[in-house]
């Protein structure tokens, strides 16, 4: 069970093959990135990662917020980044990557399907406190494999900094 998990999609916690090979890593160990969407604009990769960092649905406004650093801007610019990265998103086995925002709660998040190598650091480190010590030592150098530099190492996200203290989670972990 141990190897370059730089290689390999995370487990699917419900043990389910098939989405292994449907999951969609974020990373944000170095300067954030999507392997499988290279042609996200800046701001658009910025809202992946926040949504994939939050892992549930979360309020526009506060989406908003991360985005612009608190500077207002009209809706009709935060909507249009939300529907341009919908469609670069796409589908994964016709399921939205993005779906459609909840309007009743007026929240926006991503499938479940899409996870950050940071997620699977904590995860890994998480396995690796409770395995016997030869088991632990893999899943430790599978976890620094993820590194590839600072967190968050690129302009635009000040919120991981500041308000959910990702970078400073992420370089504890690390």
């Amino acid at each position: 069970e141990t190897g370059p998990v730089a290689q390999r999609e995370p487990e699917p916690s419900d043990g389910d093959a098939h989405n292994a090979d449907r999951r969609r890593l974020v990373r944000v160990l170095g300067p954030p990135r999507v392997v499988e969407w290279p042609h996200l604009r800046r701001r658009e990769l910025v809202l992946v990662v926040y949504l994939a960092c939050r892992g549930e649905p979360v309020q526009a406004s506060s989406v908003q917020h991360a985005l612009w650093g608190g500077r207002a801007v009209q809706g009709k610019t935060f909507w249009n980044l939300v529907a341009r990265t919908r469609t670069a998103l796409g589908v994964i086995d016709g399921e939205p990557v993005m779906p459609p925002a909840d309007r009743s709660r007026n929240t926006l998040a991503l499938s479940e399907l899409v996870t950050t190598d940071l997620a699977v650091l904590r995860t890994l480190y998480e396995r690796a406190l409770s395995a016997p010590s030869a088991r632990a030592i893999g899943l430790l150098q599978d976890a620094l494999a993820l590194v590839e530099g600072e967190p968050f190492d690129a302009a635009g996200y000040d919120w991981a900094h500041h308000d959910h203290q990702y970078v400073a989670e992420a370089s504890a972990l690390i």
